[in-house]
């Protein structure tokens, strides 16, 4: 009569704990995948965070609050499309009027997502103030 493996000594993994060990590897791998891509993504997303903020920032130091007229502007910069809007706001008192601009800057990559929208106030200091 031949001896069974199990009876020389030998051990070894069924086939049910193989395929149960490749299933748990595959879910672990699955799962650093996913990670890794999120990572990814974010890292992009605070990239282009970072780079629109310092578009913005380059924006508003080129406005002149002087000559600066109401409306909108556009324009393209690097991988981005920028739009400007100015508006006045109505600020001050009975006694007083001051001439205060809102700036509002939209930030869109070149695929259209928005990146940012940044906002400031600005006062005329040339202007006549009502009294």
């Amino acid at each position: 009569m031949k001896a069974r493996p199990s009876e020389l000594g030998e051990q070894g993994f069924t086939l049910l704990e193989v395929l149960v060990a490749f299933i748990i590897l595959s879910g672990a791998l699955i799962a650093a995948n996913q990670s890794i891509s999120y990572s990814a993504r974010a890292f992009s997303a605070a990239t282009d965070a970072r780079k629109a903020a310092v578009l913005a920032e380059a924006i508003f130091a080129t406005v002149d609050v002087h000559s600066m007229k109401r409306g909108k502007s556009e324009g393209v910069e690097n991988d981005y499309h920028w739009t400007l809007v100015v508006d006045g706001v109505n600020a001050g008192t009975s006694r007083r009027s001051l001439d205060v601009v809102r700036l509002r800057l939209e930030v869109n990559a070149r695929s259209g997502r928005r990146v940012g929208v940044y906002e400031t106030l600005r006062v005329n200091p040339g202007a006549p103030v009502a009294r």
